[in-house]
């Protein structure tokens, strides 16, 4: 995983406590200025659905907007859920391959690394070279405490591949809306990443302007290098938070430098801090002048940073960054790299169906081409995130040892799902006479009552499971049939033997179409006749296993307690399942 700890290390510094009350002062000052300055509100919209001129002149003149409650609770909780998830699976350290938990650490497979760490409290760019020296200054970088780590989280990338609610969020119309209002229809996405400020021990990013290609430009303008949204997880605060300039991304190249060496400290006295209340989104021009200060208060900072550029800004240029590639961006690739829009759209969509969905205007016709799923971003890698998502039936990625893997799990569950269907079949000798059922009952039990309802309602799950989170569906059927089956061991005639079976016919109907409707998407169209006769290899081996449980296990045991140890090993296998697929997914 990408350390740049190593870094511009923290020289002799105030304490944690030190530098927290030298800041006290500065922060009350610029909560004043913060309040004086305004430019926030809720999204307001014209008669026209479109960015509200107000807002959008606010934005112009002074170069920010901080939208307030723009994401709403049902989405944050996913998101937080998502990106705790990322950070849970960070590796205990630079280039360690296992979690805190000894699992292997998430992005092993990514082209790119999504972790990058740094030293407790400093400042990893101020003062280098790095990302074309656009941070010239240090900031004060405090001593941490004597029970911090020696590195701690700052970036996470790859965001869009690791967490589906990120790719979601993406796709959100209200902030694509604005992307068009600002940047025009055409605009195209810039980066995605996540800043995370650890309480006590976030480092700091020195005062820099994003924008490196343009300066010299005959077409330069207070826009042409694009804008940043940052939407807040948590309560951001003038302590945690990012600093900015009002109105210095009107300026041109500004002497960053001297302008903190007249100033006398990194403190600048015109600066305001973006506070924010979770689910605000700010929306910050690249060129303003901004920063943030080491997080030595007991707050942590999430904040998920999205950007947008003019199409013309893009077109012809390449990356200037370090951390990128170098490619010259001609229309291709600037079409290949827009295609998270539509595919982040998709996303959305099937999460939110009453949401209204953004129309894209460069992908308008090829919607069909770009839609999501599971596989399109876990298969696509880094790479789609950088050069778009497409249409993965065309460059028909390999199968994964994970995908063999849950392929594996999948049939072994299915085996479970074919004995709990045949055992009754299996244990016929000896449950007519138990039960005292005459040869039609037995009949209707294992056709009619069985097969008809198995038969119906697996054309409906077939449809809820391309609608619905099929591990959870799975899941569902898993917990029903296998109730149902240890009930069916209480049975005392053919009525309450009948009942229980016909709720295991629609439980066990969901399995076939909804694990079909997985293997599809694990496996390239190569592979795929090979993992669908894996997957039928079930059915055999389920019958062989419940004539084998009847013939050796009946004799030693009552009815009863075989059903219910038959269905208790399915709720055993669900507690695997859980564990499995969010191991592989």
């Amino acid at each position: 995983m990408k350390d740049i700890s190593v870094i511009a290390p923290a020289t002799e510094a105030p304490s944690s406590s030190e530098h927290a009350a030298a800041m006290a002062p500065y922060i009350a000052d610029g909560i004043k200025r913060a309040s004086a300055a305004g430019n926030r509100g809720r999204l307001r919209l014209d008669k026209n659905g479109k960015l509200h001129a107000d807002i959008l002149n606010a934005y112009n003149d002074k170069g920010f907007f901080i939208f307030e409650g723009m994401i709403g609770v049902e989405e944050l909780d996913a998101l937080r859920l998502d990106i705790s998830d990322m950070i849970d699976r960070a590796p205990v350290q630079p280039g360690a391959k296992v979690d805190a938990k000894g699992r292997p650490a998430m992005g092993l497979d990514h082209i790119t690394e999504p972790y990058s760490f740094v030293k407790p409290l400093s400042d990893p760019f101020g003062g280098t070279g790095l990302l074309r020296g656009r941070h010239p200054v240090q900031m004060i970088q405090p001593k941490p405490g004597d029970d911090v780590p020696k590195d701690v989280l700052f970036l996470l990338r790859d965001i869009c591949q690791a967490m589906p609610a990120c790719l979601r969020l993406y796709g959100n119309p209200s902030l694509l809306g604005i992307a068009e209002a600002i940047n025009g229809p055409d605009f195209v996405p810039y980066t995605e990443v996540i800043f995370v400020k650890q309480a006590g021990r976030g480092g700091s990013v020195s005062w820099h302007q994003d924008g490196v290609t343009h300066w010299q430009s005959p077409d330069w303008d207070q826009g042409i290098h694009g804008f940043n949204f940052q939407i807040q997880l948590y309560n951001t605060t003038p302590a945690n938070g990012l600093w900015i300039v009002p109105g210095s991304h009107k300026l041109g190249r500004i002497d960053i430098k001297k302008r903190v060496e007249d100033n006398g400290n990194e403190r600048l006295p015109d600066a305001i801090p973006l506070v924010c209340a979770p689910g605000d989104v700010t929306i910050v021009n690249r060129q303003m002048l901004h920063g943030s200060f080491a997080n030595t208060s007991v707050d942590q900072r999430i904040s998920i940073t999205i950007g947008f550029h003019r199409r013309a800004s893009v077109l012809g240029q390449s990356s200037a960054l370090a951390v990128e590639s170098g490619d010259v961006y001609d229309e291709k690739r600037v079409f290949e790299r827009a295609a998270v829009i539509p595919v982040a759209i998709d996303a959305r969509a099937q999460q939110y169906p009453n949401e209204a969905r953004y129309c894209y205007q460069p992908f308008v016709g090829l919607e069909d081409d770009y839609r999501w799923n599971e596989r399109n971003i876990r298969e696509g890698g880094a790479k789609l995130q950088q050069q778009g998502f497409g249409n993965l039936t065309e460059q028909e990625a390999n199968a994964t040892s994970r995908d063999y893997g849950f392929l594996i799990f999948l049939t072994l569950i299915n085996v479970l799902n074919i004995v709990d269907r045949q055992l009754i079949s299996s244990l016929a000798n000896w449950i007519k006479p138990e039960l005292g059922l005459s040869n039609t009952q037995f009949g209707l039990l294992t056709g009619l009552v069985f097969l008809f309802f198995y038969a119906v309602a697996g054309v409906f799950m077939g449809v809820l499971a391309d609608r619905v989170d099929r591990n959870r569906l799975i899941a569902f059927g898993l917990v029903v049939w296998s109730a149902l089956t240890a009930i069916s061991g209480m049975a005392k005639g053919f009525l309450s033997l009948a009942i229980p079976r016909l709720f295991i016919g629609i439980g066990e109907s969901i399995m076939t179409p909804t694990a079909m409707s997985i293997i599809s998407d694990r496996f390239p169209s190569k592979n795929l006749g090979f993992a669908a006769g894996f997957y039928y290899m079930s059915a055999p081996l389920g019958v062989s296993l419940s004539l084998l449980t009847a013939a050796y296990l009946e004799p030693l045991s009552r009815l009863a307690w075989l059903f219910l140890c038959t269905g208790c090993t399915g709720h055993s296998v669900l507690y695997c399942y859980g564990f499995f697929e969010r191991d592989t997914s």
